[in-house]
């Protein structure tokens, strides 16, 4: 029973530091994505709409990340 237990354990932290890591990597991508849109010119507007197309996101959510990365 407590070697279930602890195996049951053992394999949610290893799910958890997975997660982190998936989205510390979707982060940074995003980010880059964003500067590299501002480095070749494009608007604001037509940013939000490649960073919600290339991660699947809404266009709100992705218009939040590029308003806070946008320098």
């Amino acid at each position: 029973m407590m070697m279930t237990l602890f195996d049951e354990e053992q394999v949610m932290r290893a799910y958890v530091e997975s997660e982190r890591k998936e989205a510390a990597a979707k982060k940074a991508a995003v980010i880059s994505a964003i500067e590299m849109c501002q480095e070749i010119g494009l608007p604001v507007s037509e940013t939000i709409k490649k960073v919600a197309g290339k991660y699947k996101l809404e266009e709100k959510d992705a218009e939040a990340w590029v308003r806070k990365y946008w320098k």
